[in-house]
Protein backbone atom coordinates (compact mmCIF):
# COMPACT_ATOMS: atom_id res chain seq x y z
CA UNK A 1 0.00 0.00 0.00
CA UNK A 2 2.95 2.33 0.60
CA UNK A 3 3.81 2.27 -3.12
CA UNK A 4 0.33 3.66 -3.78
CA UNK A 5 0.84 6.49 -1.31
CA UNK A 6 -1.52 4.79 1.16
CA UNK A 7 -4.32 5.43 -1.36
CA UNK A 8 -6.61 2.36 -1.37
CA UNK A 9 -8.40 3.47 -4.52
CA UNK A 10 -5.13 3.89 -6.41
CA UNK A 11 -3.94 0.50 -5.20
CA UNK A 12 -7.21 -1.07 -6.37
CA UNK A 13 -6.69 0.47 -9.81
CA UNK A 14 -3.11 -0.78 -9.99
CA UNK A 15 -4.24 -4.28 -9.05
CA UNK A 16 -7.09 -4.18 -11.56
CA UNK A 17 -4.71 -3.21 -14.36
CA UNK A 18 -2.19 -5.86 -13.31
CA UNK A 19 -4.84 -8.58 -13.23
CA UNK A 20 -6.14 -7.55 -16.66
CA UNK A 21 -2.79 -7.10 -18.39
CA UNK A 22 -0.60 -9.85 -16.99
CA UNK A 23 -2.23 -12.94 -18.56
CA UNK A 24 -1.95 -11.50 -22.10
CA UNK A 25 1.68 -10.61 -21.40
CA UNK A 26 2.41 -14.23 -20.51
CA UNK A 27 0.82 -15.27 -23.81
CA UNK A 28 2.99 -12.72 -25.68
CA UNK A 29 6.04 -14.00 -23.85
CA UNK A 30 5.32 -17.60 -24.82
CA UNK A 31 4.69 -16.56 -28.43
CA UNK A 32 7.98 -14.64 -28.53
CA UNK A 33 9.79 -17.69 -27.21
CA UNK A 34 8.11 -19.89 -29.83
CA UNK A 35 9.10 -17.37 -32.53
CA UNK A 36 12.70 -17.34 -31.30
CA UNK A 37 12.65 -13.58 -30.75
CA UNK A 38 14.97 -12.72 -27.84
CA UNK A 39 14.23 -8.97 -28.07
CA UNK A 40 10.48 -9.49 -27.64
CA UNK A 41 11.12 -11.99 -24.85
CA UNK A 42 13.38 -9.46 -23.14
CA UNK A 43 10.91 -6.56 -23.48
CA UNK A 44 7.91 -8.59 -22.34
CA UNK A 45 9.73 -10.11 -19.37
CA UNK A 46 10.98 -6.63 -18.47
CA UNK A 47 7.40 -5.32 -18.50
CA UNK A 48 6.21 -8.17 -16.27
CA UNK A 49 9.15 -7.60 -13.93
CA UNK A 50 8.36 -3.91 -13.57
CA UNK A 51 4.65 -4.31 -13.00
CA UNK A 52 5.27 -7.11 -10.50
CA UNK A 53 7.81 -4.94 -8.67
CA UNK A 54 5.18 -2.20 -8.42
CA UNK A 55 3.13 -4.65 -6.35
CA UNK A 56 6.20 -5.68 -4.31
CA UNK A 57 5.69 -9.22 -5.60
CA UNK A 58 9.16 -10.59 -4.97
CA UNK A 59 8.77 -14.08 -6.43
CA UNK A 60 7.14 -12.88 -9.65
CA UNK A 61 9.67 -10.06 -10.00
CA UNK A 62 12.62 -12.42 -9.52
CA UNK A 63 11.23 -15.01 -11.93
CA UNK A 64 10.58 -12.36 -14.60
CA UNK A 65 14.07 -10.98 -14.07
CA UNK A 66 15.59 -14.42 -14.67
CA UNK A 67 13.74 -14.73 -17.99
CA UNK A 68 14.64 -11.14 -18.88
CA UNK A 69 18.35 -11.60 -18.21
CA UNK A 70 18.52 -14.83 -20.19
CA UNK A 71 16.78 -13.18 -23.15
CA UNK A 72 19.06 -10.15 -22.94
CA UNK A 73 22.00 -12.54 -23.27
CA UNK A 74 20.32 -14.18 -26.28
CA UNK A 75 19.80 -17.39 -24.30
CA UNK A 76 16.30 -18.47 -25.29
CA UNK A 77 16.89 -21.93 -23.81
CA UNK A 78 17.56 -20.30 -20.45
CA UNK A 79 14.59 -17.97 -20.86
CA UNK A 80 12.35 -20.92 -21.69
CA UNK A 81 13.71 -22.79 -18.66
CA UNK A 82 12.63 -19.87 -16.46
CA UNK A 83 9.06 -19.89 -17.70
CA UNK A 84 7.65 -22.52 -15.29
CA UNK A 85 8.85 -20.53 -12.27
CA UNK A 86 7.44 -17.32 -13.75
CA UNK A 87 4.11 -18.90 -14.60
CA UNK A 88 3.86 -20.44 -11.13
CA UNK A 89 4.74 -17.17 -9.37
CA UNK A 90 2.23 -15.23 -11.46
CA UNK A 91 -0.52 -17.79 -10.92
CA UNK A 92 0.04 -17.61 -7.15
CA UNK A 93 0.09 -13.81 -7.22
CA UNK A 94 -3.05 -13.52 -9.34
CA UNK A 95 -4.85 -15.96 -7.04
CA UNK A 96 -3.76 -13.99 -3.98
CA UNK A 97 -4.93 -10.74 -5.54
CA UNK A 98 -8.29 -12.26 -6.40
CA UNK A 99 -8.66 -13.46 -2.81
CA UNK A 100 -7.52 -10.17 -1.26
CA UNK A 101 -10.94 -8.53 -1.67
CA UNK A 102 -9.54 -5.11 -2.44
CA UNK A 103 -12.40 -2.76 -3.32
CA UNK A 104 -13.26 -3.14 -6.99
CA UNK A 105 -9.80 -4.57 -7.72
CA UNK A 106 -10.88 -7.92 -9.05
CA UNK A 107 -14.34 -8.60 -10.33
Amino acid sequence: MARAGDDAELLAQIVEIYVAETPPLIEHLAAALDAGDPEKVFRTAHTIKGSSANLSAGDATAAAKAVELAARAGDLTGARAGMPALERALAELLAALAAASLPEAVT
